[in-house]
Order: C-alpha cells, then structure tokens, then sequence
C-alpha cells in the first residue's frame, strides 16, 4: 500500500510543471495570502556596449524601469559624439522595422532624434505598456563622429591694421590693444577703426590654439546706447592657414535688440562647414552713419566649437545580429518590471499559541529580497536551538526545488552546527532531492555573493548563549527569477521545556519534504 501511494505521488508531481519567465535583473510584488500573485519591480540596470564600425568601443547604451516607464541612455566616451540617435523597442525581433531580407531600417524606428549639436548622452523615457517578464527587442542605433577638439576662443594675435576715428583722431587708450579680442567675452575690446572716408577700415587676424568647428561666435561690444546706435558690421573670414584661402562667412554687426543699457555685448553666430584655425575680421562700417570721435566695429571675442573627424560611423548596441552576413546591425533583449512592491507576512501559533507566535515576513530591501523568522524567544524557557530551512524553487528548471539555505542541524559534519550553508537541490525528482538530509552538497553561505543569513541557532536562556531568536535571509533578486516558489520549515528544537519543545512547522501549512513546491498555492509567487 505504501509503495503505491509513493507511486502515485510521484506521477502526480511528474505532471508539473512550472511556468513563467526567468530573468536576470527581478524583484517581486504585493501578494496577499489570497490571491498567491507577485509582481515585478525595478531591477539592476542593463548596461550594453556601444560599438561603432562594428569593433571600435564608443560608450553603452544602459536600459532600466521603475514600472511605470522605461528608459534608454545613450552615452558616447573617448571623444565621440552623436549627431543622431534611432530606437526601436518591441515585443518580438519581428515588430523592429527590417528590410525583406531582415536588415534593420533606423530611418522608420519609433524613436529617433537629430543632435544638433552633436551630444554625448541623450536619453528616451517609453511608458511601459508591455505585459510584465515580457523579453523585449531592443535595437539601438546612433550616428557618431569622433570629436578631435575641444574648441576655443581665439589665443593670439596674428597680424592687424588698426585704423583711425572717423574724423582722424586716434583710437583712444583701451579700445587700440588687439589682445583685447583674445579669450572668452570679457567686455574688453579693440576698435577696428576707420581708413579715411572708405570701406573696408581696419582689420585684425586671430589665431586659435588648436582648430575649432562647427559653429563660431564673433562678439562685437557696444559701449554705447546699445540697440539705437548706428549700425557697425565687420566681414568675417576663416581660414585653415594664415595665407588662406579665406572663406567668406558674412557679417558681423552691433544691432542687439532687447535694451538700451550701455555696454552690452552682441553675439553674431555663423556655422562652420570644416575645423579652421584663423579668422580675419575687417571692418565695413559706414562712416557716414557716424559722429567724428567713431572708431568702427569694436571686437570684444571670437570663440569656436569643438573639431570633429570629418567622417561619420554608425553605431549599435552590442547583442545578437539580425542577419548573419553582410549587415552588422545588432539588437539585444530586456525584460520588464511593473511597479508594485512585493510583500508577505505570516504569523503562525508556536505549538498552542501559549508561547507566542513565529512571525514570517518577506519584502524587498533594494536589490535583495529579504526573509525574516522572528521566534518569540523570550517566552521559551530551557536552552534549546532553532532550525530554519528555506527552499526556493525558479521557474523554468523543472519540478523540483533549486537550493536551500539552513542552518546546518547537524547532518553535515563537516560544517559546524549553526553554520548557514547553501544546498544545492536537483531541479527534478529523479535527482533524488538533494538537500536539508545530504551531508555532501553544501556550501558556506559566507562563500557567495548573492545570498547572505543571519541569526544564531541558539536562544537565550539565563546568559547562556546570546542569540536572540531572529534569523534573516537575504537572496539577490538577480537568482530568483520573473516567477519562483518558496517554502519554509522553522523549527524549534529540543533542549526547550514543553509547551515550545520540538515543534516543527511550516510555510505554508502542511508542506512536507517530499512536496513539489510547484503543487503549493501559497506561497507560490507567479509574475504576470
């Protein structure tokens, strides 16, 4: 009769099957003792390599939810720039934009940005509209340029031909100093003058350190009545060489608008087809629009932008190819979170309740999922110990639990008694449910990085041992996975006085050590 019962049970449990999603950056969320329903909350970021050209490392592209949205960033180093940016995010390979033969198209992705300026992060924020543990395809595209300067403000003074006030006077005493015009506004400025009654006046040529591009900023300094006084404009030419050839950007001028308070200072902005290194200013103010003491276009600073490589290279975030030869495009996976919070508590009767109540709760406490077995120590008399042993099993692995953390009983002698110690477990039942009662599969919890356990097997009893009936279980969420199963069995053992000597339990009611932990329904916390 035994062995058919066995039998029977073990058809039962074979039938089984867990179900869910693993992944690799989980927590769980608010489940009652009703329903038996977790749910996802934020993990650890996934943080991808972003490479251009198919091998050169430009920066990472990091992915992350807090369940309600989910955001991508973008991030270039070592000098490279993005000057477009195109995301594409769906529930399956296929809902990406492809060609017939599978080639991605960032031109129709659903999310795409122009910089311009060229930045080195950006970031989208997508509303979360997925199903939670959902793998979602993720592919991220740049266009990126290799930045060879930082750009500047003009350092050094090549050549100049000041001229004279429009009546002949000389310029005066800190307008005829063209260092003036070096280095960042300053509201110091060198007066290009006029020569005689014609047009062009005066002149000056800058040097910059190193080459600058993509824009420039010529500042003309009004000492006067700002927006109503008479126009001042200078030609603006730029130049790789000091000989040239010169290409002619346009005119600068005096005309701010929004005032009239004196000393204010114009910034005349002009693009920059290619990285220069010299720029000519030459005065073209007309001398009739002016008073005799005028001394022409008054040139505070010119400062340029960074340099950039000429070429451009596109970029992708590391992961798997969409076709296998010809187009490297990649594209990588990211499962998401909803936002609730996972919690649980349990308080149970010690024997008939006479002595209290153990109190099991589970919560979140960051990247963690934290256990926690409150004993109600201080009504036990004697000087007896604690057992606890948590068994976990993940979805996806069969019927069978994956490990256990316990306090080792006894059975392994090659640990102290006491000690906390991870064992693993077969993930089916033909592995013979290796665990609690094998003395050869264990592990010092101390040994690994994802779980941690606290609390001594002893209790206090007249200053003989100092625990204090509390024992904590701490279990990176990255292990526990979209769904997984628990159970426990604390136990309070002999060395008691009765009403609290040896009195086994567990969570929940009923389980046994030849339970499937799929079979349970709570504690049985499914994602969905």
């Amino acid at each position: 009769m035994k062995k058919l019962i066995y039998l029977i049970v073990l058809a039962l449990i074979l039938g089984l099957v867990l179900t869910g999603c693993l992944l690799s950056n989980v927590g769980q969320v608010p489940a009652t003792e009703q329903s038996g329903i977790a749910y996802l909350t934020k993990g650890t970021p996934k943080e991808i390599k972003l490479y251009a050209g198919q091998h050169i490392d430009v920066g990472t592209v990091t992915v992350s939810d807090d369940g309600t949205d989910l955001t991508v960033t973008y991030n270039t180093t070592d000098g490279w720039v993005m000057t477009e940016t195109h995301l594409a995010i769906a529930g399956s390979l296929e809902g990406i934009p492809q060609t017939g033969k599978g080639n991605p198209i960032p031109g129709k992705f659903e999310h795409s940005m122009d910089h311009d300026p060229a930045v080195t992060v950006y970031t989208y924020t997508i509303p979360i509209t997925w199903e939670p543990c959902i793998e979602l395809s993720i592919a991220a595209h740049a266009v990126v340029v290799e930045q060879l300067t930082d750009g500047g403000c003009a350092t050094s003074v090549y050549d100049d031909d000041q001229g004279t006030q429009k009546g002949g006077g000389e310029i005066g005493s800190g307008r005829d100093d063209p260092d003036n015009a070096l280095g960042d506004i300053d509201k110091s400025f060198f007066s290009l003058g006029f020569i005689g009654d014609a047009v062009p006046g005066g002149w000056i040529i800058l040097e910059f350190e190193d080459y600058v591009g993509t824009s420039l900023n010529v500042i003309e300094q009004s000492p006067g009545t700002g927006w109503n006084y008479p126009l001042e404009q200078a030609k603006v030419y730029v130049s790789a060489d000091s000989e040239g050839p010169w290409t002619d950007l346009g005119m600068a001028n005096n005309q701010i608008t929004g005032g009239s308070e004196k000393g204010q200072s114009h910034e005349n902005v002009f693009d920059l087809e290619e990285c220069i290194k010299f720029v000519k200013i030459v005065d073209q103010t007309d001398p009739t629009l002016h008073s005799g003491n005028a001394d022409a276009f008054d040139f505070d600073a010119v400062c340029g932008g960074p340099c950039y490589q000429e070429e451009t290279e596109t970029a992708w975030g590391d992961g798997y190819r969409f076709v296998d030869q010809g187009n490297w495009a990649t594209y990588f996976n990211y499962t998401v979170f909803v936002k609730e919070v996972y919690s649980f508590i349990n308080t149970q009767p010690v024997n008939d309740g006479t002595v209290g109540d153990l109190v099991t709760t589970v919560a979140e406490d960051g990247d963690w999922m934290v256990w926690t077995f409150d004993f109600p120590v201080e009504k036990f008399t004697g000087n007896g110990n604690l057992n606890v042993g948590l068994i976990v099993a993940l979805d996806g692995e069969g019927n069978g639990p994956a490990f256990q953390i316990h306090n080792n009983d006894g059975t392994d002698s090659g640990f102290a008694v006491g000690t906390w110690l991870y064992s693993e477990w077969g993930p089916t039942i033909s592995d013979g449910w290796m665990g609690w009662h094998s003395g050869d599969t264990n592990t010092l919890v101390t040994s690994l990085s994802w779980v941690e356990a606290i609390g001594q097997r002893n209790t206090p009893w007249e200053g003989l041992v100092s625990g204090d009936g509390v024992m904590e279980i701490r279990i990176k969420k990255s292990e526990l996975g979209c769904a997984f199963h628990w159970a426990a069995s604390p136990k309070v053992g002999s060395g008691f006085f009765a009403p609290a000597y040896d009195v086994t339990m567990q969570i929940p009611a009923g389980f046994g050590w030849g339970t499937p932990l799929v079979n349970m329904v709570v504690p049985n916390y499914v994602a969905r």
